[in-house]
């Protein structure tokens, strides 16, 4: 017992000469401090064992659990050494990593190298933060570590021998940086729709500002699409598909339904462009009965929709001041029903003038 404990403490001494302090990298990479740790370890292993053996023999039995923790330190010291041994052979700082961060950086990894082949629809973020969050992690514990173990700070030529890691780390950063802005633009432009009330905005709205609004913001949509289209293309190498396109299915489906509003406001307009020019002609020149009545009849409805919009969209009845941004369609109905009036009275006495003539006088 006695030789065995003078054993122990003559390795820890080793120990602490060896990986006590921070080594040169090139020392603690080079064959004779790789194998002379590997070889301490395996000093602490036979020592233990022959602890066990000892213990087994003079009590009937092997050590517990209780017993071997009298000898912590021992198990310890052996773990470490085996844990240095490893990450010096891997190109790695043989103190501050967590037993478990080769299987934790291989994962994350893995995850990583299946999320730069996909198409990133808005679905994806959780994880693409998760993934990078774990691995901008795992790179921090890494180089703390090499800090811990070297006593400086990596330097640009030592990352680069880990430029998988740190490259899949920049793909990933920028791809949620991506996603950030893209769901946050899209949320913002939802919400800009529907706080605008352009769903039920039209030719007829009072607000002149809504029609360019949905223009404005079918443009919005369309270059949201584009850069996401770009970054896919750029990443892939490949054209969008239409099932990758279904990841943003909200933005198609917006994108074309402010195209369809600023199509039917723009007919809206040409139809009455149209109608004005139709009603200058009539009013100038004259007209048949029935054209005047028609385009009366047309400015009656496009004025009746244009005050149920107006009710629509401020929940009061438009009054005189408000009617004045439509004045000219008011005055063009009020003058084809004068011109009708006075229509309808020639025609009226052109045919008492034609009965006279039949009965002849």
């Amino acid at each position: 017992e006695t030789q065995l404990l003078e054993d122990g403490e003559i390795l820890s001494g080793e120990g602490h000469d060896l990986l006590g302090e921070a080594v040169e990298t090139e020392l603690a990479f080079s064959e004779d401090f790789m194998s002379a740790v590997e070889e301490l370890g395996k000093k602490w292993k036979n020592l233990i064992k022959n602890w066990e053996k000892m213990y087994t023999l003079f009590n009937c039995g092997p050590p517990g659990k209780e017993e071997k923790k009298e000898k912590l330190d021992w198990y310890k010291q052996y773990k470490e050494c085996g844990r240095a041994a490893s990450n010096l052979r891997n190109g790695w700082p043989f103190f501050g990593l967590e037993a478990d961060f080769g299987a934790k950086m291989k994962k994350a990894m893995e995850e990583g190298g299946d999320l730069v082949v996909q198409c990133w629809g808005g679905g994806s973020l959780p994880v693409l933060e998760r993934v990078e969050g774990e691995l901008k992690a795992y790179l921090k514990e890494f180089e703390s570590a090499w800090e811990e173990s070297f006593g400086r700070k990596m330097t640009l030529e030592e990352k680069k021998e880990k430029e998988e890691w740190y490259k899949m780390y920049r793909v990933l950063k920028k791809g949620r940086d991506s996603l950030r802005k893209w769901v946050r633009d899209g949320k913002q432009l939802v919400k800009k729709w529907e706080e605008e009330g352009l769903e039920s905005c039209c030719v007829y709205s009072s607000d002149g500002r809504l029609t360019e609004l949905c223009k404005e913001i079918g443009g919005d949509w369309k270059a949201l699409i584009k850069e996401w289209i770009d970054e896919y293309q750029g990443r892939m190498k490949k054209d969008v598909s239409n099932d990758d396109k279904r990841g943003w299915k909200v933005w198609y489906e917006s994108y074309a339904k402010s195209r369809a509003k600023s199509k039917e406001i723009e007919n809206g307009i040409k139809s009455l462009e149209k109608l004005q020019k139709k009603t200058d002609k009539l009013l100038r020149k004259g007209g048949g009965r029935a054209d005047i009545l028609k385009a009366k009849t047309a400015w009656k409805s496009h004025i009746k929709k244009w005050e149920n919009q107006f009710m629509v969209e401020n929940g009061v009845k438009a009054r005189g001041e408000d009617k004045e941004m439509i004045e000219d369609w008011y005055v063009m109905y009020k003058e084809l029903g004068e011109k009708l009036v006075a229509v309808e009275a020639d025609i009226l006495k052109a045919s008492e003038g034609a009965e006279l003539d039949g009965l002849g006088f």
